[in-house]
């Protein structure tokens, strides 16, 4: 949706299954020119790439300029200009927003810009033994075609990685529209509340033998507070009394769930 609001045009972005490779190995695999950037995601330690490769450049950079649609770009073995260089540091800031927006529900991160790169041999900046993990965006742009790559070292990963194994992520957001609809139905459904005078225990033979006018000993005490159940669950404790005219009890304390 990002790509498509400042391109004007329909992008797909399908994701592609991640890898863990040798950060040489993933190095050995990247074209020259290539647009690399190299970030942090505070706080997490260590550096991470952001590879883009060269015919989605040319393609961002000529939709930039109002060029047309072009579906075969010609990828000279050449450096970016300097205004290319710009172009495209508008779409890495858009990436970077829509990083941080996803890394949100697991672990509140900002992704700040260190350098970029053309050529990858410059851009080793982890051992070339290390292990990485890959994440690949297909990224088609009218016909063209090309892949976003994010590149994070496992050691970067590794504090976090509990909550990275989590079945599901809570969203932090919420709402407003839906949590107002919500907080109506909640307030609006009803609940039986029930207030017990006290209790007593008899044998059979004495429940048996109960006549009008007998009286019944409870085990409670007339000055102490009365509890006051919830669907069945204890939570107030107060003192019976008389308000206009009705039986009412005041509420005194509420009960301490003990979990």
């Amino acid at each position: 949706m990002g790509f498509s609001t400042i391109l004007r045009e329909i992008v797909e972005v399908n994701s592609e299954p991640i890898q863990m490779e040798r950060f040489r190995d993933f190095l050995n695999r990247i074209p020259v020119p290539t647009s690399i950037h190299i970030f942090r995601l505070e706080p997490l330690r260590g550096q991470a790439l952001l590879v883009i490769d060269a015919p989605l450049v040319f393609a961002f950079v000529e939709r930039f300029l109002g060029g047309g649609e072009r579906k075969l770009i010609k990828v000279e073995g050449r450096e970016f200009t300097t205004i290319e260089q710009r172009l495209i540091r508008r779409v890495v800031d858009h990436i970077f927003q829509e990083l941080e927006r996803a890394w949100k529900g697991i672990q509140p991160v900002k992704a700040k810009y260190v350098r970029g790169e053309v050529n990858p041999q410059f851009a080793r900046v982890l051992q070339p033994e290390e292990i990485v993990v890959v994440c690949n965006f297909e990224v088609d742009i009218e016909g063209i075609t090309g892949k976003i790559a994010f590149c994070y070292s496992f050691g970067t990963l590794q504090p976090i990685k509990s909550k990275l194994y989590a079945p599901y992520q809570v969203e932090e957001t919420t709402d407003p529209y839906w949590q107002k609809q919500l907080e109506e139905i909640v307030f609006s459904a009803e609940v039986e509340l029930k207030t017990y005078l006290g209790h007593a225990s008899l044998k059979v033979r004495d429940l048996l033998s109960l006549e009008p006018g007998d009286v019944l000993v409870l085990e409670e005490k007339v000055d102490e507070p009365l509890t006051v159940t919830i669907e069945g669950l204890p939570k107030i404790r107060g003192e019976l009394g008389v308000y206009r005219k009705y039986k009412a009890v005041r509420v005194q304390e509420f009960v301490q769930v003990k979990e």
